[in-house]
């Protein structure tokens, strides 16, 4: 049989040669799972502003428009503000201008407008915002889907809503909203809620 000839390994340099193989296969996979296409969509999703902020600011927007178009607009303002004793900013719309500007929104998004969880997270935001406009568009907002926002009949539904009435009767009050909200809060007492839920509304109040 002939003699096959083993080649002489030098000691010391097979191994971490191996070694060393295995740990570059290994690391651009560790690197590529760190970037991955999925985890950077995710985060990018995390910064896109939630469907109520984007809806906000457009309400805005389309009411700035209206001031640039309109300089008696910015008259307005000022004897808005002082009729109301300097409580607020406006950007100075008048109800009839305010309100097409609503129905223009409202009737762009109207299946998102008609979501009850959409409803209670959009009219805080509303209230958060500087210029009256925004609270009077809540106001009218509540009136429209009173029962959207406040027709239902289970006890969870009840707090959450209540909760939210409760904001903003509280929050930013003055007679113009205070008196808006004064028809769809009893409205909602009386005509949705369970008897069950009438007698311990009445206990606690």
């Amino acid at each position: 049989m002939p003699k096959v000839r083993r080649q002489k390994r030098k000691a010391g340099t097979s191994q971490p040669y191996l070694s060393s193989k295995r740990s570059q296969a290994q690391e651009p996979r560790a690197s590529s799972s760190s970037a991955s296409p999925r985890s950077l969509s995710a985060a990018s999703k995390e910064k896109e502003p939630s469907i109520c902020m984007k809806l906000v600011t457009e309400f805005g927007k389309l009411c700035a428009a209206q001031v640039a178009a309109h300089p008696e607009c910015k008259t307005n303002a000022v004897w808005m503000a002082k009729y109301m004793r300097n409580q607020f900013k406006f950007f100075g719309l008048k109800a009839p201008m305010r309100r097409e500007l609503q129905k223009e929104l409202v009737k762009t998004h109207k299946d998102t407008f008609r979501d009850r969880s959409f409803l209670l997270q959009f009219l805080p935001l509303l209230w958060e915002q500087e210029e009256r406009e925004f609270q009077c568009f809540g106001v009218d907002l509540l009136q429209q889907f009173r029962k959207d926002v406040l027709g239902s009949s289970s006890a969870e539904d009840f707090k959450e809503a209540s909760s939210c009435v409760e904001r903003l009767l509280t929050y930013k009050s003055w007679w113009d909203t205070v008196d808006a909200l004064s028809y769809p809060a009893p409205y909602y007492v009386h005509s949705f809620l369970p008897t069950h839920v009438h007698t311990h509304t009445h206990t606690h109040l």
